[in-house]
């Protein structure tokens, strides 16, 4: 504290909301504060909600967690209760949790204002003002509306904290998995890592998350009295990301225009390394200690961006949905998708990128692919992809540097089967002459393949997708069956990845479509919605 307290500098606590009229907060919380939930500012000092009551589920409900976090970050230096690891920080309250009229199951206890509300709360409170935002939430789906909104504030020069995750796991949970993140474990009073806290190559310090005693509402009351509890001792990553908060806007205090990945490595740096020696994924560079941050004197290097702007090799239109890992020395190191949804909303003018902003310089294998990738965002068909590019690419310090990767667009199927029967393979591609959609088999030729073949007495059929092709298409497949029946088999090659399906029994006088197969798509559920329908082989 004789270096740095946090003076002047805006930390805003993405979370529940704060009770700024709690006697350690009173004058430390700014009274203007966000409500995501109707995406209006609020006037008044006290944003914590609760409590409520769920006749359904028999408890109380409340909005305590962001005054706990703006306890540790802020309470008043006044010999009275607790004080903030940075008292003389401003705290801003963007309260992107709400009270639910149906609660959720406990332990949860509130609601989430959605991706949206979040993404627009993180944008409002940068254009206040805020140079940290503390964020001791997540979960494990990647969003890109978040996504979006954490590069315009990294962009804009504020520092974005956030927890781990409290599953005992070695697992990537969101927004700390985000790119130019400081993602926050918790440590105990004996320095190594509190059971709970996950682990992963994306945490970057530990701090401590055991048993802290910090603020929470007035109107929660001690048992057996009914007087005001005040103060309480929780644990958790969410305790463990303010101090590290806090300590960001000490920094910045004393080097004002320090950027957030050199904040980031000042932090990092000055870490007391515990457990393993050196980086380790249990407490990242180490535990906190920010008398040696504070007293830094000359900052690190800036940190590095990279655009990856994929496209179609056949068209050379972006390709939104695509993952991207930027590996370094043989380690996966950061994680992102290409964006549509950031340019949906209006975030970004462009998709078809992936931004990885504030990360180390150096050489990196970008690597460009996915499991389940179509731009049709809201569909609820499960499909192949099986987009692959690589790109090696050095990223110097200070700059942004754009690449390009094509993914690769190939795809041939193949029909076979022994009887001497008239079997097809059928196509269904799009004719945009017509606008419509047809199946091309042997016999009426195929718009953007070729065939290898019309066999008609037993043997196979093969379709080869042209260089030139109809982008963003879903090629669903068919097996048509003229006579008697028969067994066929499909093998489809896809990007140089061989799939086979079958075997069919098929009867003279029917269509199969691909939907049909027992072995397709619609029997494997979507990773992102859980829900299964036809599908087939994306081609870009």
């Amino acid at each position: 504290w004789n270096y740095a307290t946090g003076q002047g500098i805006i930390v805003a606590v993405v979370d529940t909301g704060v009770d700024g009229l709690h006697p350690d907060l009173q004058g430390q919380v700014i009274g203007q504060w966000f409500d995501a939930w109707n995406l209006t500012w609020e006037t008044g000092y006290d944003s914590s909600w609760g409590p409520v009551y769920s006749p359904r589920y028999g408890r109380w409900y409340e909005g305590s967690h962001g005054t706990h976090v703006a306890g540790i970050i802020a309470a008043k230096k006044d010999g009275v209760g607790v004080t903030g690891l940075a008292p003389d920080v401003q705290i801003l309250s963007i309260r992107i949790f709400s009270p639910d009229p149906v609660p959720l199951p406990a332990p949860y206890g509130h609601y989430y204002v959605g991706d949206y509300g979040a993404a627009v709360g993180i944008i409002e409170a940068v254009d206040y003002g805020a140079r940290v935002l503390n964020n001791s939430w997540g979960g494990k789906g990647y969003s890109q509306t978040i996504k979006a909104a954490i590069d315009y504030a990294l962009m804009n020069g504020a520092i974005f904290v956030a927890a781990m995750g409290n599953s005992y796991l070695d697992e990537i949970s969101y927004p700390a998995g985000y790119p130019g993140v400081i993602a926050v474990g918790a440590t105990d009073p004996q320095d190594k890592k509190v059971d709970f806290s996950t682990m992963g190559g994306h945490i970057s310090v530990g701090a401590p998350g055991d048993r802290v005693l910090s603020c929470v509402p007035r109107w929660m009351t001690q048992a057996g009295t009914g007087l005001p509890l005040l103060y309480d001792y929780w644990s958790g990553t969410s305790m463990a990301t303010p101090h590290v908060s806090a300590l960001a806007a000490m920094v910045l205090e004393r080097h004002p225009t320090a950027t957030p990945y050199q904040v980031k490595r000042v932090i990092e740096q000055t870490a007391k390394d515990i457990e393993a020696p050196g980086f380790d994924q249990r407490t990242g560079y180490g535990r906190i200690d920010a008398a040696s941050a504070v007293q830094t004197t000359v900052l690190p290097g800036e940190g590095a961006s990279v655009a990856v702007f994929a496209v179609t090799k056949s068209s050379g239109f972006p390709v939104p949905y695509v993952d991207i890992t930027l590996r370094k020395n043989g380690i996966d190191r950061y994680f992102g998708q290409t964006d549509f949804e950031g340019f949906e909303y209006g975030f970004f003018p462009t998709w078809g990128y992936g931004f990885f902003l504030e990360i180390e310089p150096g050489t990196y294998e970008v690597i460009v692919g996915g499991e389940d990738t179509t731009l049709y965002w809201w569909s609820w068909m499960r499909v192949a992809n099986r987009v692959t590019a690589k790109k090696t690419v050095t990223l110097n310090p200070g700059l942004n540097t754009p690449i390009t990767l094509e993914v690769n667009t190939t795809l041939q199927v193949t029909l076979s089967w022994t009887e001497p029967v008239d079997l097809d393979l059928a196509i269904l591609e799009y004719d945009p002459v017509n606008d419509t959609y047809v199946w091309s088999t042997p016999k009426t030729g195929a718009l953007w393949g070729e065939f290898s073949q019309d066999d008609q007495d037993g043997g196979s059929e093969t379709y080869t997708l042209k260089d030139i092709h109809w982008h963003y298409d879903i090629y669903y497949l068919g097996i048509v069956a003229y006579g008697n029946s028969s067994t066929a088999r499909v093998t489809v090659v896809q990007n140089g990845v061989t799939e086979n399906y079958g075997p069919y029994e098929v009867t003279g006088g029917y269509l199969y479509p691909s939907w049909g197969w027992p072995d397709w798509w619609e029997n494997t559920p979507h990773p992102f919605f859980g829900v299964t329908g036809p599908g087939g082989p994306v081609v870009y």
